[in-house]
């Protein structure tokens, strides 16, 4: 949960940005058709019945991240999958004097086969990686997506792999910011397409 490696933070974060835009639907902006990247969502994101819960403590003022970090703590640390959707939760905040983000690694060894990577977060942008399996990694692919809207989709192949998904940006991020990762490829988490859980319900349950 701490910043990417410079290689990754500076020199990558553009790459496929623009496939996620789309106009949001669920919220209203103060510029019609222009998705407003740190909107929050009405009526807000929810977590799907059943989805695994991220359950990392909440970040804050010089947090240390021993919970998913990935390659980026000592040792790595990671969030394995156990089926098709997460809930979880991003934001930045102050390590000393510098500004940092949240970031969730995920790991999982996909089946063979073409499959995909998804996500929708509430009141920040979004930016997801597919990363090879290894520390240090190497970027696969890459987007973003602005608050309320449905990111695009990126390509993943079978084996292991690592997942990324955390705020766009660097500073202005409430910590405890929603957000839906999903997979195809993986098991079903086992949602009852009828009921949805709120993040308040979620962090009771959890937390």
């Amino acid at each position: 949960m701490v910043k990417l490696a410079t290689a990754l933070c500076m020199g990558l974060l553009l790459v496929g940005a623009a496939s996620a835009l789309a106009v949001g639907t669920s919220a209203t902006s103060d510029n019609p058709g222009e998705p407003d990247a740190n909107l929050v969502c009405v009526p807000p994101l929810v977590c799907p019945l059943g989805a695994q819960i991220e359950s990392e403590p909440p970040c804050g003022p010089n947090y240390v991240d021993n919970f998913n970090g990935g390659c980026n703590s000592t040792p790595a640390v990671f969030t394995d999958l156990r089926c098709n959707t997460v809930c979880g939760m991003a934001g930045t905040f102050l390590n000393g004097a510098v500004q940092t983000r949240d970031t969730d690694w995920y790991r999982a060894t996909m089946p063979p086969g073409a499959w995909t990577f998804q996500g929708r977060s509430d009141g920040f942008t979004l930016r997801l990686f597919v990363l090879t399996a290894v520390c240090p990694t190497t970027v696969l692919s890459t987007l973003s997506s602005p608050s309320c809207v449905q990111s695009g989709v990126l390509n993943v192949g079978g084996g292991p792999a690592y997942f990324f998904a955390g705020s766009d940006a660097f500073s202005g991020v409430p910590c405890e910011s929603p957000y839906v990762i999903s997979w195809t490829g993986l098991p079903d988490c086992g949602a009852v397409p009828v009921e949805e859980a709120t993040w308040g319900s979620v962090k009771n349950t959890y937390r």
